[in-house]
């Protein structure tokens, strides 16, 4: 009868350690993205990518693209991939990258949106990267059929494929 006891309550004391650290479910301890530096965000889709590394302060571009052997072809036969040079950004634009990454709630997004894994799809990728390692990493999967972009992920993209150098 001892071990049952001395099991639940291990058990017990498990299920209420997070309410205890938190305070009975609320917190004022800062979150992630309040204590950490946002050092790195890139964007890629099927076509384009976009990296602006925040802490070198340097953006940088590439495109894709596709060669199709028949006007009718919706496969490429071939394609090429072409990087432009990195070019300075100002501590300005920066900061706006950083207060859109923490303040468009695209750190609460889920994993992934739109269609299924395995389904066709057009896939567009925004990852952020955090000093000490972390990142969050948010996948579109595009198909007209299922759902759009969450608002935050288009924000987030727009500015970034509309940001330029200094």
């Amino acid at each position: 009868m001892r071990p049952t006891i001395a099991i639940s309550t291990v058990l017990v004391a498990l299920l209420l350690l997070p309410a205890c650290e938190t305070g009975g479910g609320k917190t004022d301890a800062p979150g992630p993205a309040e204590t950490r530096q946002v050092t790195v965000v890139s964007y890629r889709s099927w076509k384009q990518t976009v990296g602006v590394d925040l802490m070198g302060r340097l953006l940088s571009r590439s495109h894709t693209e596709y060669a199709y052997s028949s006007p009718t072809s919706g496969t490429p036969s071939s394609a090429s991939t072409i990087s432009e040079t990195p070019v300075a950004i100002g501590a300005a634009k920066v900061e706006e990258v950083r207060a859109l990454v923490l303040g468009s709630g695209f750190l609460d997004l889920e994993n992934a949106y739109g269609a299924p894994e395995g389904e066709r799809h057009y896939p567009y990728r925004i990852i952020v990267k955090f000093d000490g390692g972390d990142r969050k990493e948010v996948l579109f999967r595009s198909n007209p059929t299922h759902e759009a972009k969450p608002e935050a992920f288009a924000k987030l993209e727009a500015f970034l494929l509309g940001l330029d150098g200094d």
